[in-house]
């Protein structure tokens, strides 16, 4: 019985070893539309649309295994149509846990607590679009409350990679001088993944 709990202690030591070694992270996707089945979705570099990987749509369905070990925002591209002009994208965060997308006539990111702060920071940005469509407000009223948004949301998410990624992917939105300040306020080891 011992020799038994031995190989079977050695077995799961093993297991254990070989599955911690692999690192990496897991994106799973659903695709909502029919005109989606048999397209591709492109995993791209982080902070640009620069395919890096791809995978067909099989039964409304995709996933991604990313290397690494650093928790990083990817986009994910779609396209409908090889004639589309704008391919639809949604960006996703990489790291603990396994991140879920719902790209398509619907998107949605989930899964994980910084995928939740994307979300919500995705979210708020579409307020914005709204109230421009609106006609409620004056386009320098929208831009002057979007940039505050976009500032509150940096302190807000300070220690995440939220921050990092508002401040690359809006960073012309600040002059030099504000883009440096919000720099400043970030958790260093944050601070340090910026560009």
């Amino acid at each position: 019985m011992k020799k038994f709990i031995l190989h079977l202690s050695l077995c799961l030591s093993a297991l254990f070893l070989t599955t911690g070694c692999q690192g990496g992270y897991d994106i799973r996707g659903t695709i909502v539309g029919v005109q989606y089945t048999n397209r591709m979705v492109y995993l791209c570099a982080p902070y640009t649309l620069q395919p890096i990987d791809s995978t067909v749509i099989r039964d409304g369905k995709f996933g991604f295994r990313v290397p690494g070990s650093s928790v990083t925002v990817y986009n994910l591209l779609l396209q409908g149509k090889s004639s589309d002009i704008l391919p639809l994208d949604i960006p996703v965060v990489t790291g603990d846990g396994v991140a879920k997308v719902t790209m398509g006539d619907v998107f949605s990111i989930g899964g994980t607590p910084l995928n939740d702060r994307l979300k919500e920071f995705l979210l708020g940005t579409d307020t914005f679009f709204q109230d421009g469509l609106s006609g409620k407000y004056t386009s320098e009223q929208i831009r002057a409350n979007f940039k505050r948004y976009l500032q509150e949301q940096v302190v807000e998410n300070k220690s995440n990679i939220v921050s990092v990624y508002i401040l690359q992917s809006y960073s012309n939105r600040f002059t030099e001088e504000e883009y440096a300040q919000l720099k400043q306020q970030l958790d260093k080891e944050v601070a340090a993944t910026l560009n």
